[in-house]
């Protein structure tokens, strides 16, 4: 719209007059013809004579409001006085709030004077209300842009694109007035299958690629005789990427785009309902059918009701909930007690997060089987899964490792706030300054020093006055080693590198460990803390490469920044998972819990209440920005009301979704905080879902002393016994069974020989020596190795224009000033290009149905073949196969070829042949030195 378009269209949508302000609109129902002034000023000389405390109170706002100037009256005054505000927002004040009986008895119709004024007023502030959002939508906005272009500058600069841009700038060269037709033609001619996965994930911008890619699918008979197909996977039942602009609906209106326009070409279309799940087994499956059961319970998840189809007949499930759980208010105490010890957390959420960790510690200690498996449980069989990344996570982790469970930590972390990445930090930040107390106290407990509390106490305390804790440290004779790898870190922050200062830190022994810094860490931290401790020295080089390498700059530098850093938890290995539900889409574990299923707020079930709304989430053409509830317009809060239903659709998606990653157990928990849960949340839904199941079980809940519940304490179960016969999976191989040095023999064994080549055979780099090249010091053409490969990429492109735009489209080539040929070497390199393009013998290789630099990848025997072929040209009774060769000086006779390149067209049509048996092999080689084509005989 532009500033001015965007301010007019905002007055339009928010039903406002041009102009307007919320100062304004207050300004006008301030004024004398806006007012009843003559009821008014009778209500105020009633409410004054009354003698009442609330009479008194309006009137004393009222008169001097009536007695003042129209520009000077104080609106938020007068309708303060008139309303009051509960949860749903403001409302007019009742009873005796707006006038006693007595005020009544003395003016008939005084309540109803200040009851239809404080509907006007509250009338007059959604009108405010509206204006503001209007200014703040247009501040928001202008501010917002100011921003992109500044980030848009900055990438110029850079030469950078980011994903957004790549998408936006493949969409701009498809629609391209002059540009899309070539592109679309070339892409006909090379694109015959289409595969879109995750359709329901795809956002509107990449469907418009989707749909120019396919524009020529259905649009008649293409460049080529081949039937062409589109192959679509989606479910909008797991549409959860909302943030990254997908939507369910758009799915569905596309598919029915698609659909008319196959059927429109006459072609068949296929809609294929994949309803067998082979991942989870039948009572896993049942139970997320009757979660969705019911009114309101699949809002979102589509038209048609749940039905899943186990392929797991026979294997055993169980599905359980456990009670909410919730805690006592704790006892304030006495304020002026101090703390004398560390006291474990009594939140809810830590309660339960110690529950888990100890259910899992008893199922390894016990050997707990998971009978469709035939194995006892390992923990890399454990997915936990949580809505968002809270303090939770923590409690998960911290929990975990106080009970020994491999754990294999948060799937996204950034890099500042994990305790090893600060550890690295406050040793640089102590070697540029030891005299800062605090980082060096922090120095002293991190794992390179090993310090306990009792350890600093002792040096700290024994401190003389003013004295600081390094010089301490220095003059303490049983601290002398700490002391001197203090130094040592120092001297290395004055003379090194960022990257080779923490690198010397953590590979060289440290007072707490005589192996290394690195060995600390892990034993301390375990072996999560490793992937931190990789990405802060990736950030070292990449700041050496940009920046002077000095180690003070890079603390500011990184300190500055908040890089967040992706884990594969796919790879975890045989270690407890802990993973958000988005990022665990597609993957799946035999046990998974879901602890995280309470909702306190609706607008927080997308994870946070975003409250600019934008257009693509509410319809209304134009952004839309409050800041606070009472500062709302009603069509603001209609539309959020919008977005929040919608984002209450997609909660219900993102259980879906969890659900359905279980194998063979599910665990279901939550916790309470602050509020109540809201009817919505995934807990109630879920607890409704055993309703359903007549066979479940109840058992008494035993949990921690702390915990209180509203009723008694349940496990709610279902389970199913194994019936498939599962064969014992093979164990592995025992240490206790190898014997003597005999059973290690391989050690000193050479090893065997490789079956096959470590890397694949390239026929254009043979084996055999190749010719030598003429010697750069030799008489004759200087420019040759720049005209062999201008007359290379002739021959690659010239065959794909029309013979009247050749010669043309040559010269222009071959003038480029890249190339640097003079101008009688070009129309020399034009005219014999031509030349052989033009010979009726070689008219085929450059004729339609020949492709240029066609790779060619298979095995001959034991050999992997890689490469590269020119010019290719298949027919019915023939494939022709053409080779170029640059800068050598070509034989006169095909006898005098070198075997190099014999041995490169042999394998060449060796290949070719396996494809195509039956068909004659020719061979050819172009010499570009000269140029002329030459047949070879393998």
């Amino acid at each position: 719209f532009g500033h001015e378009g965007l301010e007019a269209e905002l007055a339009r949508v928010l039903d406002l007059e041009p102009g307007e302000t919320p100062e304004s609109i207050k300004r006008a129902a301030c004024r004398d013809e806006a007012l009843a002034l003559e009821d008014l000023h009778q209500t105020c000389s009633a409410l004054a004579r009354t003698g009442g405390k609330y009479d008194a109170n309006i009137a004393a706002v009222l008169q001097p409001f009536l007695e003042a100037e129209e520009t000077a009256r104080d609106f938020d005054a007068w309708f303060a006085i008139l309303t009051t505000k509960d949860d749903d927002g403001f409302r007019p004040k009742k009873g005796s709030y707006l006038g006693t009986k007595k005020a009544n008895d003395l003016y008939d119709g005084c309540s109803e004077v200040l009851t239809r004024e404080a509907f006007r007023m509250l009338h007059v502030r959604e009108r405010a209300n509206a204006a503001l959002n209007a200014q703040l939508t247009l501040a928001i906005v202008t501010l917002g842009q100011a921003i992109a272009a500044e980030y848009a500058a900055l990438k110029d600069r850079q030469a950078a694109l980011d994903f957004d841009d790549l998408i936006q700038r493949t969409l701009d060269l498809l629609r391209a007035n002059g540009m899309a037709g070539w592109v679309l033609y070339k892409l006909d001619e090379g694109i015959d299958h289409l595969l879109i996965d995750e359709a329901q994930d795809t956002n509107p911008r990449q469907w418009d690629i989707v749909e120019a890619l396919i524009a020529e699918f259905f649009a008649g008979e293409g460049a080529r005789e081949t039937q062409r197909t589109l192959f679509t996977v989606g479910d909008e039942k797991q549409s959860i990427y909302s943030f990254q602009g997908a939507a369910p609906d758009k799915f569905t209106v596309r598919r029915d785009a698609f659909r008319a326009k196959v059927k429109g070409a006459g072609a068949q279309w296929r809609d294929v309902a994949l309803e067998t799940s082979f991942r989870s087994a039948p009572t896993v499956l049942d139970f997320v059918d009757a979660a969705f059961h019911g009114e309101g319970r699949a809002q979102g998840l589509g038209a048609e009701a749940l039905r899943h189809i186990s392929w797991r007949h026979g294997d055993a499930a169980q599905v359980e909930l456990w009670p909410l759980f919730q805690i006592r208010p704790p006892d304030k105490g006495d304020p002026w007690e101090a703390a004398r010890q560390v006291r474990p957390s009594r939140k809810a959420p830590a309660l339960l997060a110690a529950h888990i960790a100890q259910t899992i510690r008893d199922w390894l200690d016990q050997r707990e089987m998971l009978p469709s498996k035939n194995r006892p449980v390992r923990p890399g069989d454990i997915l936990i899964l949580v809505r968002r990344r809270s303090a939770f996570v923590n409690h998960l982790i911290r929990s975990l490792k106080e009970k020994g469970v491999p754990v294999g930590g948060v799937d996204r972390m950034v890099v500042n706030e994990q305790l090893a990445v600060q550890d690295l930090l406050a040793a640089a930040q102590t070697a540029l300054l030891p005299e800062d107390d605090l980082t060096l106290a922090c120095l002293l407990k991190s794992p390179f020093a090993g310090w306990d509390d009792s350890r600093l106490e002792r040096l700290a305390l024994g401190r003389k006055p003013g004295q600081r804790l390094w010089s301490a440290l220095r003059d303490d004779p049983d601290e002398k080693a700490t002391a001197a790898w203090i130094h040592g870190l120092i001297r290395d922050a004055s003379e090194t590198r960022p990257y080779e200062f923490f690198s010397q830190l953590l590979h060289s022994p440290c007072p707490a460990d005589a192996v290394s810094g690195l060995h600390a860490v892990s034993a301390r931290l375990g072996d999560e803390a490793l992937d931190p401790l990789n990405e802060l020295l990736n950030q070292a080089l990449a700041y050496e490469r940009d920046h002077t390498p000095a180690l003070q700059s890079f603390l500011l530098w990184q300190q500055a920044g908040r890089q967040e850093v992706k884990r594969e938890q796919e790879e975890a290995g045989s270690r407890v998972r802990i993973m958000t539900v988005h990022a665990a889409k597609g993957l799946q574990a035999p046990i998974v819990f879901l602890p995280d299923t309470v909702l306190e707020r609706k607008g927080g079930a997308g994870g946070s209440a975003v409250r600019l709304l934008w257009p693509d989430k509410t319809g209304l053409g134009v952004p839309l920005w409050s800041p606070r509830r009472d500062a709302d317009s009603p069509l603001f809060t209609d539309v959020l009301a919008y977005v929040e239903d919608k984002g209450m659709e997609e909660y219900r998606r993102l259980l879906y979704v969890a659900l359905t990653r279980a194998e063979d157990r599910l665990y279901l928990a939550g916790y309470q905080g602050r509020n109540p849960p809201l009817p919505e949340s995934w807990y109630n839904q879920l607890r409704e879902a055993f309703g359903h199941f007549g066979d479940s079980i109840t058992t008494a809940f035993e949990g921690h002393g702390d915990l209180f519940f509203e009723e008694p304490p349940v496990i709610r179960r279902i389970v199913n016994p194994q019936i498939r016969v599962v064969e014992t999976p093979p164990g592995p191989a025992r240490q206790e069974r190898l014997t003597g040095l005999d059973a290690f023999s391989w050690v000193h064994a050479p090893p065997p020989d490789e079956p096959l080549p470590p890397r694949p055979l390239v026929p254009s780099r043979p084996s055999a020596p190749e010719p030598a090249a003429r010697s750069p010091l030799a008489q004759g053409d200087s420019h040759r190795f720049r005209r062999g490969l201008v007359t290379h990429r002739l021959l690659q492109v010239l065959p794909d224009l029309p013979d009247d735009r050749r010669e043309s489209a040559a010269r222009l080539f071959a003038a480029q000033a890249g190339h640097g040929l003079p101008d009688a070497i070009q129309a020399g390199v034009v005219a014999e290009t031509l030349a052989i393009l033009r010979r009726p013998d070689f008219a085929p290789l450059f004729g339609p149905g020949s492709r240029a630099e066609v790779p060619v990848t298979g095995l001959l025997g034991p050999r992997l073949v890689s490469g590269q072929i020119d010019r290719l040209l298949v027919t019915d009774d023939s494939v022709w196969i053409v080779d170029y060769k640059t800068n050598r000086p070509p034989p006169e006779d095909a006898s005098d070829v070198p075997e190099a390149y014999r041995s490169q067209m042999r394998i060449y049509a060796e290949a070719l042949a396996a494809i195509w048996p039956g068909r004659a092999i020719r061979t050819f080689l172009l010499w570009t030195d000269g140029p002329s084509l030459m047949e070879i005989q393998v």
